[in-house]
């Protein structure tokens, strides 16, 4: 993604097989103000780690709302959603599930800062994972937060 850019309303699916190393469904790394909502995002891959949406590395303002985010590895880590080294990320109503082989990582934060705001969301099959580092949480529709 760019900055100040919108994915709205779309398809991906993607499917790997064993010998890409690692494969994203949406990227936002480096930028600020990218909104990536409503979308349907699955991942079908059979090597390393697979990831559906990855928000990482000095981004901002990013925005994930309203997507069903799907992401499976037969043969690795599996994420529904990646937020590392990002300033500011609101994460609302979207609905993750992760599998893979050796880990199933339906939210997976480090040095995040989620924004206040960031709820009504579900996990219906993985974990969340808190590397630390992080500043707010992520509301989920059980009643608990991710961290």
């Amino acid at each position: 993604m760019a900055n100040n850019s919108t994915l709205i309303g779309m398809t991906i699916n993607q499917s790997y097989g064993g010998g890409v190393v690692s494969a994203w469904g949406v990227t936002a790394d480096g930028v600020s103000g990218a909104t990536i909502s409503n979308n349907k995002i699955t991942i079908n891959h059979a090597s390393s780690n697979a990831f559906g949406v990855r928000a990482v590395t000095n981004s901002s303002s990013i925005i994930v709302s309203g997507n069903t985010i799907s992401v499976t590895n037969t043969n690795g880590h599996a994420y529904g959603l990646q937020v590392t080294g990002t300033s500011s990320a609101t994460v609302t109503g979207n609905t993750f599930s992760a599998d893979g082989t050796l880990s199933d990582r339906a939210i997976y934060l480090a040095n995040a800062t989620i924004q206040s705001g960031s709820t009504g969301n579900a996990i219906l099959a993985g974990t969340c994972n808190n590397a630390g580092g992080n500043t707010g949480s992520i509301g989920l529709t059980d009643g608990t937060t991710c961290p």
